[in-house]
């Protein structure tokens, strides 16, 4: 059964949940759920709230919902990273920045964009940080 759970604020849609599919929305083109695919754009736009808000309006749509799969967002996040142009990462970075745990997997996404030209020195920047302050959690 898919069951509506939350509206993303400035968008139309739903961001649903089926038991056997997990986290989607309806497009278009159908469905799309977003484990499967791979693709997790229709929630990049959570990024835009600071991290506990995105974590409070997801947890205060599910709360009342049994038999949820973990909400993706280190797969947001990572999707964010991996992003070419500078917008989706310098979210994400601001996640970290806010206390989003650091991953293994977004610390190679951090290394890319430190050592990649078309960002920002500002972003590169601040990659590094957040890199060298996981590392430092580690030791």
């Amino acid at each position: 059964m898919i069951a509506d759970i939350l509206r993303i604020p400035g968008k139309e849609w739903y961001v649903q949940h089926c038991s056997e599919h997990g986290w989607g929305c309806e497009t278009g083109d159908g469905p799309l759920w977003f484990h499967e695919k791979g693709n997790f754009v229709p929630l990049l736009p959570l990024l835009e709230m600071p991290w506990l808000s995105a974590g409070e309006l997801v947890h205060q749509a599910a709360q009342t919902r049994e038999g949820l799969t973990p909400f993706p967002f280190e797969a947001t996040l990572l999707a964010a990273l991996a992003w070419s142009t500078e917008h989706w990462p310098t979210m994400a970075v601001q996640w970290l920045e806010q206390g989003f745990p650091l991953s293994p997997a977004a610390v190679i996404s951090l290394r890319a964009i430190s050592s990649n030209n078309a960002m920002s020195q500002r972003l590169r920047h601040r990659s590094l940080v957040l890199i060298r302050r996981g590392v430092r959690r580690e030791a």
